[in-house]
């Protein structure tokens, strides 16, 4: 059984992996790709391995599962991330 997104899972700026966050708290893959209009439940696990950074669409749908304040600020941890991961790759 599928566990809605709820408010309640708000995710702290301060989390270390947004994603893991939610999951840890009982969101399963297949929510936040449908919340995320993905095809496939992979791009989840790309975006939790900081393989890329989301487009802006995707930042915006993100940002409002997060219950953050804006794709920009999305995208910016993402980048964030992906660049450290790619210094120490």
């Amino acid at each position: 059984m599928h566990m809605a997104i709820a408010k309640k899972n708000v995710v702290p700026k301060s989390a270390e992996n947004p994603i893991s966050y939610l999951m840890d708290k009982g969101v399963e893959v297949l929510d936040l790709a449908t919340a995320w209009k993905f095809k496939q439940t992979e791009t989840v696990y790309r975006l939790r391995r900081f393989a890329h950074v989301p487009s802006y669409a995707t930042a915006e749908r993100m940002a409002t599962t997060f219950g953050w304040d804006s794709a920009g600020e999305v995208m910016d941890f993402w980048s964030e991330r992906v660049n450290k991961k790619g210094r120490t790759a």
